[in-house]
């Protein structure tokens, strides 16, 4: 199960401040977030 869910892409949106009416959306994989917020905890 947990294989499966790391090799899941999700689907993202981010918001642009400067661009309110404008969205970036893409996916990433569990592995890739995962990665990402482990980066930014160790900053």
């Amino acid at each position: 199960m947990a294989n499966t869910m790391q090799n899941t892409s999700i689907r993202y949106c981010t918001n642009n401040l400067n661009q309110i009416s404008h969205l970036k959306c893409g996916s990433v994989t569990w592995q890739e977030l995962h990665t990402h917020l482990i980066n930014k905890a160790t900053g």
